[in-house]
């Protein structure tokens, strides 16, 4: 049996001096600063494997 794992990422701007945003590429408040959620999913149990949050300036 072939486990599968999803990796999916996104943009979430930030208003105000949050603890973790950054400036960087943030394609839908251009300046703004944002952090970068990355979310590891389970295909077969459909549950969270794990999650990361970075900081807006770190390299996709």
């Amino acid at each position: 049996m072939t486990t599968y794992y999803r990796f999916d990422s996104t943009v979430i701007t930030r208003y105000g001096e949050q603890q973790g945003s950054a400036k960087g590429y943030n394609p839908n408040k251009k300046g703004r600063n944002y952090t970068s959620p990355i979310n590891g999913l389970c295909d077969q149990t459909r549950m969270v494997a794990n999650a990361w949050l970075r900081p807006g300036n770190t390299a996709r």
